[in-house]
């Protein structure tokens, strides 16, 4: 405690979000299925031609989008409170209504 070397953090503001699902670009979906589906036991939620929703038993939840033009890796983090998109550090944050599904 002595000396003290940290700053306490300060209070949250804003409405409270949470983090509903991280949405990652694949260029193939049955290659990124075979290991979240397969390997890590997701289960399916939701999908489609483009895209493939999984969660698992304790709620943790992804989303493959099929982006055949992009490097894979994520897309964006679709968190639950925010009321419009924003860019914060290079990441893309959306709410999950304006998730267009294909």
């Amino acid at each position: 405690m002595h000396p003290r070397w940290w700053v306490d953090p300060v209070p949250a503001r804003g409405p409270r979000a949470l983090l509903r699902r991280v949405v990652l670009r694949t260029p193939s979906l049955p290659a990124a299925m075979g290991f979240f589906a397969g390997v890590l036991q997701g289960d399916v939620e939701q999908e489609s031609d483009s895209r493939v929703d999984l969660v698992w038993p304790g709620g943790a939840r992804i989303g493959l989008a099929l982006d055949t033009d992009a490097a894979p890796g994520v897309d964006r983090l679709e968190i639950e409170g925010l009321n419009e998109p924003r860019t914060l550090i290079g990441a893309q944050l959306v709410p999950p209504a304006a998730t267009a599904r294909a």
